[in-house]
């Protein structure tokens, strides 16, 4: 057997050991040392993904300006950047959206005689870019024009309470990705509409690439977003969140139908969530929001995901699709929250009648249907994790109440929905959610829930919007 030393192993061995040290920054840190061979794949693994705080932008530029940098080896695949972070003795009209972080950033270059840009020397290769707490007008002309022009292999954008002065820095923004694949917007704001209405026709158009868009938050304030994002015919996946019921509004819902509308027959996926419980909906009637929501013109659907913690809006919006003269195409239907109590938390509507939703689903828009997936939930406390270590317990002990609880309850749901489960296409999620008033020692009187729980101390402050 031929013998190597570490400067001669064959670089696709090399390549195999780092990867399997891809997870132990000291080791790959070692790795970088040992021969010039093992560097760049030591590097990529290390800076593969990059996340930085307002107050980091300065040491990673010095760090990019050294002569003996290795950053340009890494192949940065993921980058960050946030301006939340409270930092001692930052001056107040530079905090948050008036922070240049990013421009300094966008704007810096190499001391080399190329003079090369960030963009040019160390993300080259990026594949996805995050940004949070931006106001638009911090960016000079030059920054802009690194950032709409540099980031030409980018398939990912993340815009987390992101201020835009003018509507068309939005729309110059995504124009100028063209390899835009992902777009996820939390709490983008446009403060003022342009000098000028902005015309449908000679707007820059949203990359061809764009699959898939994640809005977080939507608000009053999202149809314009939205309305400034259709067409969007390459459009794959929409998913929309709202947190609270009374956060949307029907001029969203009417948005969001002409968005869908625009994608056609290119549209599989449709997500949308509820994130407050079930007993904070009041008297919202959230049907009357969600029937301008129509899906029935998007011919090649596949995926329903519905998280929503109220019951009253299911059965008029299944209906709803049935209107559909689409050759059927629908596959999976998720509602995790189809039952009450399935979160762990009561709620004011009562459960459909599942012969009413057995019998709905049978009809021909639901015939390919290959997955109706909800979720059980079933409580339990210290008495069902005895002789368990931990502290934060994931499921009771076996032979325990709330495992026969949870048996009894998906046989039930299984005999109220004959139809579906016989055609193979029920599928129950078991949820065991921790509860507890003694955790926490008699006579405390705090109650305890597992998924809540949190650690007291906290080495990091971050301004909320």
């Amino acid at each position: 057997m031929p013998q190597f030393s570490p400067s001669e192993l064959p670089i696709e061995l090399i390549n195999l050991i780092i990867d399997q040290l891809h997870d132990s920054r000291p080791d790959l840190k070692t790795c970088a040392l040992v021969h010039r061979d093992w560097l760049p794949q030591s590097r990529y693994h290390l800076f593969h993904d990059i996340e930085l705080y307002q107050n980091g932008v300065a040491p990673f530029l010095e760090l990019c300006s050294s002569p003996y940098s290795t950053l340009p080896l890494a192949h940065v695949q993921t980058f960050g950047l946030a301006t939340n972070l409270v930092v001692e003795g930052e001056p107040e009209d530079k905090t948050m959206h008036n922070c240049p972080a990013l421009d300094q950033l966008l704007t810096w270059q190499s001391p080399e005689t190329e003079r090369k840009l960030i963009t040019e020397l160390v993300f080259e290769h990026l594949r996805a870019l995050s940004l949070s707490g931006i106001g638009w007008w911090t960016l000079s002309d030059n920054a802009k024009a690194a950032l709409h022009g540099g980031f030409t292999s980018l398939t990912e954008l993340k815009l987390w309470n992101v201020v835009f002065g003018f509507e068309d820095e939005f729309v110059e923004l995504l124009g100028a990705l063209h390899g835009l694949q992902k777009l996820r917007l939390d709490g983008v704001v446009l403060r003022r509409r342009s000098a000028g209405d902005i015309d449908v026709n000679e707007r820059k158009n949203l990359p061809q690439s764009l699959h898939a868009i994640d809005m977080l938050d939507l608000s009053e304030k999202s149809p314009r977003i939205i309305e400034l994002m259709t067409s969007c015919p390459s459009l794959k996946s929409f998913s929309g969140h709202i947190a609270n019921f009374s956060d949307i509004t029907t001029e969203c819902a009417q948005a969001i139908t002409k968005l869908l509308e625009s994608a056609g027959s290119s549209l599989e996926n449709f997500s949308f969530e509820v994130q407050a419980a079930g007993m904070l909906k009041y008297d919202m009637d959230l049907d009357a929001v969600l029937q301008h929501i129509d899906l029935t013109t998007n011919a090649n659907l596949q995926s329903i995901h519905l998280r929503i913690d109220d019951s009253s809006y299911l059965l008029p919006f299944l209906r709803r699709l049935t209107n559909s003269s689409n050759t059927p195409s629908l596959k999976k239907l998720h509602i995790p929250n189809f039952l009450s109590g399935s979160s762990g938390f009561s709620r004011d509507s009562t459960d459909p009648e599942l012969e009413v939703v057995d019998k709905l689903l049978q009809h021909p828009y639901f015939s390919s249907l290959e997955e109706f997936r909800c979720q059980v939930c079933v409580l339990f406390g210290l008495e069902d994790v005895k002789g368990q270590p931990e502290r934060t317990y994931d499921r009771p002990n076996e032979g325990s109440q709330p495992l026969a609880d949870m048996a009894s309850k998906i046989d039930e749901l299984k005999s109220g929905l004959p139809n579906l489960n016989k055609r193979g296409a029920l599928k129950v999620d078991e949820y065991f959610r921790f509860m507890s008033w003694q955790l926490w020692g008699p006579g405390r009187g705090r109650y305890s829930d597992s998924e809540s729980e949190s650690d007291s101390e906290t080495t990091t402050r971050r301004r909320r919007p």
